[in-house]
């Protein structure tokens, strides 16, 4: 499977600002870089979030960001196939975090 890249620091567009926050930011975001287009077409997305340029994510984005890649296929063990991360360990826990929400919203079984 191809692999696509998403830099979040694309999204610090000042040197004054070093948050994302915001659902309907992160479903916007998701749809400008086609993530949904790009799994269903066999890509496999790396997530990338560089600490020096971003130092926090709040929780809504994440909901925003996956609430439709959650809602296509379901569940979290699904998602994990098709999404990678490539971040520190304390972003890691808050997407788990997420990850766990949005399972416990989508995952039908």
């Amino acid at each position: 499977m191809d692999k696509r890249d998403i830099h979040l620091s694309k999204l610090i567009t000042s040197t004054e600002i070093d948050s994302i926050s915001g659902r309907k930011f992160g479903q916007d975001f998701a749809e400008t870089e086609g993530v949904l287009k790009l799994l269903e077409n066999g890509f496999i997305i790396k997530i990338i979030i560089d600490d020096t340029k971003v130092k926090a994510i709040n929780d809504s984005f994440w909901k925003g960001f996956l609430s439709k890649v959650f809602e296509r296929l379901k569940s979290k063990s699904e998602v994990n196939k098709l999404l990678e991360f490539d971040c520190n360990s304390s972003f890691k826990k808050q997407i788990d975090k997420n990850f766990e929400i949005l399972d416990s919203i989508y995952n039908e079984s």
